[in-house]
């Protein structure tokens, strides 16, 4: 514990050393942000996952549309706000994970190296509205995106046996009746 503490620290430090015009300021932000999530994987505190929230959001901010690096904040964005969802349980996280995974599929167009990975993110939070929601339309985009991931690896691909796997779990969720 001392050691992270010590390493949120540093990491703070650094930041208000850095002017938010300087390149390395997302650096000290995004650092700052993994110190805490390792932080909140090993106490639980939701202190720091907020942390961790405002840290990606302000590195949003440094990294707008078209930048190189706003998918990747954006994907990161999605999947701490669904860890929030996790913790908290509270559907709003749901819709804004479905935003920002959206938002980085959309700088991930077919050919891209990360839109299997954009396409597999957005049909997991799917798949999970569908669990909390019922929403046979969240299941449906699930199992399209799925398949759109699928298409992406040739047979015979290790990613291809993941897809496949993804598929047929939403697949057998077509056979139940949605928790209400």
């Amino acid at each position: 514990m001392e050691d992270l503490e010590e390493a949120i620290m540093c990491n703070r430090e650094s930041l208000t050393l850095t002017p938010s015009d300087n390149p390395n300021c997302a650096l000290s932000l995004n650092n700052l942000a993994i110190v805490i999530m390792t932080c909140f994987i090993q106490f639980a505190r939701m202190e720091d996952l907020e942390d961790v929230i405002m840290y990606t959001c302000k590195m949003l901010v440094l990294h707008p549309p078209g930048h190189p690096d706003c998918s990747m904040y954006l994907s990161n964005l999605a999947i701490v706000i669904s860890t929030h969802f996790n913790q908290m349980g509270n559907i709003k996280n749901l819709d804004e994970a479905i935003t920002h995974n959206c938002q980085a599929l959309l700088l991930h167009p077919p050919g891209h190296p990360d839109c299997s990975a954009s396409l597999n993110n957005l049909a997991s939070v799917l798949s999970i509205c569908f669990k909390q929601l019922g929403r046979m339309e969240d299941l449906n985009k699930a199992i399209t995106y799925h398949c759109d991931v699928l298409v992406l690896f040739p047979p015979g691909n290790s990613n291809c046996t993941l897809s496949l796997n993804n598929l047929s779990l939403e697949w057998c969720k077509t056979s139940f009746e949605p928790v209400s």
